[in-house]
């Protein structure tokens, strides 16, 4: 099998797009864009090997809840999602300021020194708003009143940190229709607790505009709903880096959560084995998590898998999801994954699709699977596997304008899976099988045709194909106006007008392969 030790550039390259083991992202961008042939306009390429973690680069595609925005074949039920009110007002106002005592009235001219105490003075319905500084509690802040909201003063920055290391909860939302905005935590062990540990149901949440920065040494939690359902949610330009799990519906089931614009930035030190996922949505199989759309998403360092969602009518778009040790993307009943790069991962497959449901990845790269990024093979795995552990299954499956590069293994399917593979890339294989189907292995030496001895097959682009990135090994994915990805997709249904950073697809008539359109 021949390996492209020079990457093929053409006459003018145009931007970078780099992905490292940081977590980089440009939290949700509006808008789609116009675009023009080779530009990567839409948000800064990640630069050097700092291990910062900041919301500053990855998808930019449409944000909100608009159906057109985000055209898919999982049914997602758009009018379920919470929907942002644009700002912080509620029935009575209390203030908060750091110059503040807790023996004023929290009004504005007298406000509040403690968030703790505001909070304990307000009722359901009201509004807590926190001026400038760094917030040192004497305890856990418990949201458990209806219609709550606290929030940061327009334009000015609030961190709040545990005042002994005996507090281990930062916030917890135990009430419906809580608001949070701007209000970041720093230190906390469980830094935001959906529901607390009573199991109740809460719903009609949004959580906005934070940085919750986990602390200690132990397992550490961002944003989790630990022992009961939480339905309703909304998640916006939200980092979330340090902790062992990132981002989950533990127990669940969790219906109808929404989250765009969000970065999570795990610790990779895998405490006592527990294999923290970075967003994980789960749920008992009687009763799965239902109706999540997560969007503009950067996804790296858990030392368990990127995206794991146990539910149906799931859908993921323009998300960077790369470096983490596991799985990169797991679907349990379905799903689609549109418009997004899956890099890096390790594990039995960088894509696990679980069991019965209908699947489809359009637009997106599935690159080194368990190989270095000099190309060397750091273990033997499949790529993606389609209801491995489910054979008699009915799992269709569509690869639609996709690219496969530079994997471990193959692409395995199941007996109970239907395919259709169209206009994709899939090469590159360093065990030199493409994919493989009821003991049909298919080579990367085979000619593409072959493809349809066990799939819907059509308009391929030569296993040995060479896509002519710019520097792959460097997570340069952009490619110049020579490169075969150029043009050569089709336009299936429910597909995006847009692409990874929110650019016009089909500049040249016909989309690019990938989840980037250059021309």
């Amino acid at each position: 099998m021949k390996r492209w030790a020079t990457y093929f550039f053409a006459a003018a390259l145009f931007g970078t797009l780099l992905f490292h083991a940081v977590c980089n992202q440009t939290g949700g961008g509006s808008g789609t864009g116009s675009g023009s042939g080779g530009s990567t306009s839409g948000g800064s390429s990640p630069g050097g090997s700092s291990s910062a973690c900041t919301l500053s680069g990855a998808g930019t595609g449409p944000s909100g809840n608009n159906p057109s925005d985000f055209p898919n074949a999982a049914g997602i039920n758009f009018a379920a999602f919470p929907v942002d009110p644009g700002n912080c007002t509620g029935t009575h106002t209390f203030y908060v300021a750091t110059t503040g005592s807790d023996g004023n009235p929290g009004t504005a001219s007298q406000p509040f020194r403690s968030i703790l105490h505001a909070l304990e003075s307000a009722a359901g319905g009201d509004a807590v708003i926190v001026s400038n500084g760094t917030y040192s509690e004497s305890d856990t802040l418990t949201l458990d009143k209806p219609n709550l909201r606290l929030c940061a003063a327009g334009g000015e920055s609030v961190t709040v940190t545990p005042a002994s290391s005996s507090i281990h909860y930062g916030l917890i939302v135990a009430a419906d229709g809580v608001l949070i905005d701007g209000i970041h935590t720093t230190g906390f062990l469980s830094s935001i607790t959906l529901s607390g540990n009573s199991g109740a149901l809460v719903s009609n949440i949004i959580l906005k505009n934070l940085t919750v920065t986990a602390g200690g040494t132990d397992f550490k939690d961002g944003i989790t709903a630990p022992a009961g359902p939480v339905n309703n949610l909304l998640i916006k330009n939200v980092l979330v880096k340090n902790a062992t799990l990132g981002i989950s519906c533990n127990n669940g089931p969790c219906k109808n959560w929404r989250l765009d614009g969000v970065s999570v930035c795990n610790d990779a030190n895998d405490v006592g084995g527990s294999g923290g996922d970075a967003i994980a949505i789960e749920a008992q199989d009687a009763d799965p998590s239902t109706n999540i759309l997560i969007s503009n998403a950067e996804v790296t360092g858990a030392s368990a898998d990127g995206i794991d969602v146990k539910g149906t009518h799931i859908a993921v778009f323009n998300a960077n999801v790369h470096d983490n040790l596991r799985n990169g993307v797991k679907f349990w009943r379905g799903g689609d994954l549109v418009n997004s790069f899956v890099v890096g991962h390790g594990a039995d497959a960088e894509i696990v699709f679980d069991q019965a449901g209908t699947y489809r990845i359009v637009n997106s790269l599935i690159a080194y699977q368990n190989v270095n990024t000099d190309g060397t093979l750091r273990a033997d795995s499949y790529t993606m596997t389609v209801c491995y552990d489910h054979p008699s299954d009915a799992c269709p499956v569509s690869i639609i304008n996709s690219v496969f590069f530079n994997n471990a293994g193959s692409i395995f399917l199941t007996p109970g899976t239907t395919a259709t593979i169209q206009n994709n890339l899939l090469g590159n294989s360093l065990n030199d099988i493409i994919i493989e189907k009821n003991g049909t292995s298919i080579q990367e030496t085979d000619s593409v045709s072959t493809l349809s001895s066990i799939a819907t097959a059509s308009e391929n682009l030569a296993f040995t194909t060479n896509p002519g990135y710019a520097n792959a090994g460097g997570r340069d994915f952009t490619f110049g106006a020579a490169s075969p990805l150029k043009n050569a997709g089709t336009v299936p249904a429910s597909f995006p007008s847009y692409d990874f950073r929110g650019n016009s697809r089909n500049q040249g008539g016909a989309p690019d392969l990938g989840p980037l359109e250059l021309f």
